[in-house]
């Protein structure tokens, strides 16, 4: 998949404009042909903080989105509420392949944003594709598990021993009990030692698409 995480820092008064400009880009944009993911998150310590996860199947789709009249009129739209310019950051995907991504049956509509962590790993250059094929693994049994809806493993285009994984659940119980499986337990102990930094979290609520729409895996 080609990847980018965009992040978003609001002017606190035009928060709910901007909610309302980019769910309507949302809704074009997860339209367009080659798209695979559009989620649009939000940070849980900041109300004005944004992250919009774009996923496209290759590059040449990717590129075309930005050309596209929803984003266009979108960056028209809310270029005086930012604080400072986006920040654009691309990436690989690597788990799922593509093959593997499809558009899927509508889960079960409820309530509330997906629960939604960034964790953000740094490998020693070394043990770099040991750790891809142990997350491999991981990332097999996270997506079998009860309430995911989202189990990404991206690597950075700029520097190859730097990896995000974009883990999302329909509630915090399942993305709680994710942390008690045997496939993550297995994982976490293996990678321990090739760790360049302690691995960073970073939790959002996923505002769309919303739970009742969110593709099963």
């Amino acid at each position: 998949m080609y990847v980018t995480i965009v992040h978003i820092q609001v002017k606190p008064e035009h928060v709910a404009d901007f909610l309302g400009a980019i769910r309507r880009n949302h809704e074009n944009s997860v339209r367009e042909p080659g798209n695979v993911r559009f989620d649009i998150l939000r940070s849980v310590d900041d109300p004005a903080r944004f992250v919009t996860y774009m996923a496209y199947r290759d590059e040449a789709s990717g590129k075309a989105h930005t050309s596209t009249a929803h984003l266009l009129a979108f960056r028209e739209e809310v270029a005086d509420w930012m604080v400072v310019p986006r920040q654009n950051v691309r990436y690989d995907g690597l788990f799922p392949a593509d093959a593997q991504v499809g558009a899927g049956e509508p889960a079960q509509a409820r309530g509330g944003p997906m629960y939604v962590t960034l964790v953000y790993v740094h490998v020693k250059p070394e043990h770099v594709s040991d750790f891809i094929e142990s997350i491999r693994v991981n990332h097999e049994g996270s997506i079998c598990e009860p309430g995911n809806l989202r189990f990404d493993i991206l690597q950075s285009a700029d520097d190859p021993t730097r990896f995000v994984a974009y883990e999302a659940y329909a509630d915090e119980a399942s993305a709680w009990a994710h942390k008690e499986t045997p496939h993550y337990l297995r994982w976490r102990d293996q990678v321990a030692g090739w760790m360049a930094e302690p691995r960073q979290g970073v939790r959002y609520d996923g505002l769309f698409p919303a739970l009742g729409s969110v593709p099963a895996e």
